[in-house]
This record gives C-alpha cells, sequence and structure tokens, in this order.
C-alpha cells in the first residue's frame, strides 16, 4: 500500500502559501538545515499547511485535525515542531504529556537530544532536570519545556504556549478522561495551542471547535 502526500479532504488556503504566508515553509528549513533531518513529504505539506499565517500575521487555525496511519512519524513531528517553537518562534513553555508519561519522555528526551548535542541549539540549552516524575529542559530566556502528567495537577501553574499530547486519552478510565478534557479545554481558553494525536474519533468530535463526517474521501456533514 502507498499512501499519499496530499490528503483526499481538507481545508484550502485563503491564499496563496509561500514563506511569507505560513511558518511551515521555516519549519521545514529549521528540520532540514538544522536538525539535519528532512521532514517526510507529508510532514511538509502539513507543516505548511497547518501553520498558515493570517493576513494579521498570526496563526490562521486554532485547531488542526490530521489523521496519520500509526508508525509514520506523529512523535518525530510532534519533537521537530516543539524545537521549532522553542527554538525559532521563541516560546516560553512547551509542556508535553500522554496517557503514559513515559511516552511523552520520548518525545521529550528528543529535544533534549537536539539541544544538547545540535552545535546550532547547543548554546540556548542551560540545564536539563531529571527528577522523580519531573522532567524540564531548560533553555536560556527562561523557555522551558516540561514533562507532566495527564492529570488536573500535570499544569497546575502553568501558562504554556503548546502542549503536545501523543493518544493521551489511552488508558485512562472515565474520571481521568473526564478531567484531561476539562484541562484541555481550560487551556485552550487561555490560548493555548494543544497538538495531539488520537484514534478515537468520539474524542475528536468533542473536543474540536469544527466537526467534519468524512464518509469515502467526502465530507457529508460539517458544523
Amino acid at each position: 500500500m502507498k499512501g499519499e502526500t496530499e490528503p483526499r479532504v481538507y481545508t484550502p488556503p485563503l491564499r496563496e502559501l509561500t514563506p511569507d504566508t505560513s511558518l511551515g515553509y521555516a519549519l521545514a528549513a529549521f528540520a532540514r538545515d538544522v536538525l539535519e533531518e528532512p521532514l517526510l513529504p507529508w510532514q511538509e505539506w502539513l507543516a505548511i499547511h497547518a501553520l498558515e499565517l493570517d493576513e494579521a500575521g498570526g496563526f490562521r487555525f486554532q485547531t488542526v485535525l490530521t489523521l496519520v496511519g500509526r508508525q509514520n512519524g506523529k512523535t518525530t513531528f510532534a519533537r521537530i515542531l516543539s524545537d521549532f517553537f522553542l527554538a525559532i518562534l521563541g516560546v516560553k513553555v512547551v509542556l508535553g504529556t500522554a496517557q503514559n508519561v513515559d511516552t511523552a519522555n520520548e518525545t521529550w528526551e528528543g529535544s533534549v537530544a537536539d539541544f544538547e548535542t545540535n552545535p546550532v541549539l547547543k548554546p540556548e540549552a542551560v540545564r536539563t532536570l531529571r527528577g522523580a516524575g519531573n522532567r524540564i529542559l531548560e533553555l536560556t530566556d527562561n523557555r522551558r519545556y516540561k514533562v507532566a502528567a495527564a492529570n488536573r495537577k500535570g499544569g497546575r501553574g502553568l501558562s504554556c504556549d503548546l502542549i503536545l499530547m501523543d493518544e493521551p486519552f489511552v488508558g485512562l478510565d472515565p474520571k481521568a478522561s473526564f478531567t484531561l478534557k476539562e484541562f484541555m479545554r481550560q487551556m485552550c481558553g487561555r490560548g493555548t495551542a494543544i497538538f495531539f494525536s488520537t484514534h478515537v474519533l468520539d474524542v475528536a468530535e468533542k473536543l474540536c471547535n469544527r466537526v467534519v463526517i468524512i464518509k469515502q474521501g467526502r465530507i457529508i456533514a460539517e458544523g
């Protein structure tokens, strides 16, 4: 089976996508020239379309729903995205979490390796904390990448720019799932961007601001 770079259904851009109208080109250049890890074709397409800018220079999309098969580079894309947000966009806090903290740690460890070994990123690294239940990458200018448990206490006291969640609801009981969903809604209400992967359409339906139902590659309902 061979996949396609361009999805069958997607939201078309408002204008021609160029380096001036999408930060996806900068993300792709960062991955290629700084990390020396070129994006896969689907990753580059997603970056260019998901990071489209509006007329005011801000991100056009508040929510991006992407369906990608397993073992095709979602975690790698999340790591590169977090590196880009920290190193290039200069966000203050990136928070990573998952249903199992070990899963979030894997993405975090990848970013730590990037900042500790890459000659371009290394000068920005201040220190790395690996305590019991505590993983924090500290960079210059008080920037941080922190790993937290997927529960009510996980992000307490933090004001984040980007939260990374890798299938956060797998293995959670109903009470824990409810708590996590409320946490996500609260963070979105504060203007935080949440990048999370899920194979459960019910979760995407309840958490996304816009719902699209697709049948045989065609949109049959949306709202």
